[in-house]
């Protein structure tokens, strides 16, 4: 790396940037912290139909077609904020987030 001059600066001389302040960022959004939203997991079951819904009762089963261990999509509000999978908390079910997208 050049500084001109004919100076040279190693890159391991050169001082780290400082990290982001995390209680300046929070602090950013404190007055939006309880505006609600909706936080939904949805499986799409492509060949469902008027029929199936009409069909179904208790101890129906409905075959989603999605693999067991596939990432499910997590949306708040409609928009996909990162992929999850089914998990179990406190004997209910739950979400792990596994990526932010």
């Amino acid at each position: 790396m050049s500084y001109g001059a004919g100076t040279e600066m190693a890159t391991s001389q050169m001082a780290p940037r400082p990290a982001p302040e995390t209680s300046a960022v929070a602090d950013v959004w404190a007055h939006l912290q309880d505006v609600p939203c909706e936080l939904t997991v949805e499986i799409p079951a492509p060949q469902f139909k008027l029929a199936d819904w009409l069909g179904l009762g208790p101890g129906s089963i409905v075959n989603t077609h999605w693999a067991v261990g596939r990432e499910i999509p997590l949306q708040v509000n409609g928009v996909v904020v990162g992929w999850s999978e089914f998990d179990v908390s406190a004997g209910h079910l739950a979400v792990r987030l596994t990526e932010l997208a």
